[in-house]
């Protein structure tokens, strides 16, 4: 019965919320409207669009960095030529990113040169040769971490000693319920000017106490990290209703691995299960049960897929308000064209994050939008963390591991290196010895602050591919990968031969143009 209370909730959006309220608004401004409804009933109404004011001020009151504060270089950052207009260098880090610039403009100052010689140090005790460590890498000849336990927490105690901190304290653990020490990152990066450096663990809705899901409610606004989004996707009229809906076929005859990795996801603090009459009575109308889908993969797993829109009527209730930028082509090609124009060879490396999105976690008053359901259990399953399928979650990701990402190129100063962040893919150019120890101190330092590396899939060299380009640094070329190439020259022809093409196919096929123009 209390299902069938939620199903009657259906939101409307634009001018129908104006009508169905009564309210006193200009047609212009009610298109940014969204409202609830259960009947004829408002129970909730919002404002949501590009033209919405943002405070000046945080949640907690602190008055926010504006665009133009951090570790920024000297002068402009690089520029891109893309799409036939030149436009500012993108590394996928954020606008304060360090390696937007050149290594000669960026900032150089004391702690951290002191951290990258202290951490180098380390490395160098371990290893005696740092540089055949990162050969080995990039010949893919390590299929589990390179760097120790010991080793890691030594990297630890050294920046805790050089930023002043005593004794044991909560900087030495990884934050609860995800693998990061935010603590002790939270500290680097107000240490060394990082503008986003509260929302580690100092802000109310911090990672270490769980960020919000952002259902009817504004998300943060970041001017100093990030552009302002100002399109979002369109959603059809039914995506907003809510209503129960059985799982996808595609998770018939894998239900068995679907809950095996469930247990699993449980035991790692990922997931937790609930009877449907107790959720109903923490979330009601908060529940959200969302059909899963699920992909095969070729070792018999399966992935599951969890849909925010279909049924669970989330995404379209969400209003990102940060606009993300990931590297792209052109910025790939500018770092590679200021390589080749420095002496010695180059030299990269890639690195991929495991289930980064399920790797930073959630307030609990969220779980319930969060919500799906296994066949023949009665249980409710509930998502702690991240969850791909949900609008926010390359949102947090991306925020959480820029400033990762942004801390690790402090360290390495005006080193000749350039590192590039593609969702939860990192790859690096590097010119000479120098900028491979550079390479090896950012991942080194990754590492110790708790990034769940897929060491299997680091890789790199001379030649090697990355998020689906061909990266060639012998003579400084930039391709797309031969799979991504043939399936763009077959799905033409076949266009060509049927004079016809669904419209979803369009979308899929444009996001597969972009990497080759």
């Amino acid at each position: 019965d209390g299902q069938e209370a939620v199903t009657e909730i259906k939101t409307l959006a634009g001018v129908a919320v104006a009508s169905a309220c009564g309210g006193p608004f200009k047609p212009g401004e009610a298109a940014g409207l969204r409202g609830s409804f259960r009947g004829q009933a408002c129970i909730g109404a919002w404002r949501v669009g590009p033209d919405e004011e943002t405070s000046e001020e945080d949640e907690d009151g602190y008055v926010k960095p504006r665009r133009g504060e951090g570790r920024l270089g000297r002068g402009s950052p690089m520029q891109s030529f893309h799409n036939g207009c030149e436009r500012p260098y993108v590394d996928g880090c954020g606008l304060c990113s360090p390696t937007r610039w050149l290594p000669a403009d960026r900032m150089l100052d004391t702690i951290p040169s002191r951290m990258r010689r202290s951490l180098f140090r380390l490395l160098k005790e371990y290893y005696k040769d740092p540089l055949r460590l990162a050969y080995e890498l990039a010949m893919g000849r390590h299929s589990v971490s390179p760097f120790p336990d010991e080793l890691l927490e030594k990297g630890r105690r050294t920046l805790k000693e050089i930023m002043g901190i005593k004794g044991v304290s909560e900087v030495d653990v990884p934050a609860e319920g995800q693998p990061f020490y935010l603590h002790l990152l939270s500290e680097l990066s107000r240490i060394l000017g990082d503008p986003d450096w509260r929302v580690l663990v100092k802000n109310k809705e911090s990672y270490a106490a769980g960020v919000p899901v952002g259902y009817k409610k504004r998300l943060p606004r970041t001017p100093a990290v990030f552009d302002r989004k100002a399109k979002w996707r369109s959603y059809d009229e039914d995506d907003f209703c809510l209503e129960l809906r059985e799982n996808y076929k595609s998770t018939r005859g894998v239900e068995g691995a679907l809950a095996k990795q469930f247990q699993e996801e449980k035991a790692l603090g990922m997931m937790c299960t609930m009877s449907q009459h107790d959720a109903k009575i923490e979330y009601g109308d908060l529940l959200r049960i969302a059909p899963l889908g699920a992909l095969v993969k070729t070792d018999g797993s399966a992935r599951p897929l969890h849909d925010g829109t279909h049924g669970a009527a989330v995404n379209p209730n969400l209003r990102i308000r940060d606009q993300i930028q990931m590297a792209g082509s052109s910025d790939l090609q500018r770092a590679i064209a200021e390589c080749e124009k420095m002496p010695g060879r180059t030299w990269g490396l890639k690195a991929d994050v495991s289930k980064a999105h399920r790797r930073y976690k959630h307030r609990r008053c969220d779980w319930g939008l969060m919500a799906c359901l296994l066949p023949d259990s009665d249980l409710i399953w509930l998502n702690m963390v991240g969850t791909f399928g949900l609008g926010c979650a390359s949102y947090w990701w991306g925020r959480l591991f820029g400033l990762v990402c942004r801390v690790a190129a402090s360290l390495s100063g005006r080193a000749p290196f350039f590192q590039m962040l593609f969702a939860d893919d990192v790859n690096w150019l590097a010119k000479g010895e120098e900028g491979i120890r550079s390479v090896l101190l950012s991942l080194f330092f990754m590492a110790l602050i708790g990034t769940p590396f897929s060491w299997s899939k680091v890789h790199g060299g001379f030649e090697y591919s990355w998020v689906g380009y061909e990266l060639a640094l012998e003579s400084h070329e930039l391709g797309i990968s031969a799979d991504r190439a043939a399936w763009l020259v077959n799905w033409i022809e076949k266009s060509l031969q049927q004079e016809a093409v669904l419209v979803r196919d369009v979308v899929a096929v444009i996001g597969r143009l972009s990497f080759a123009t």
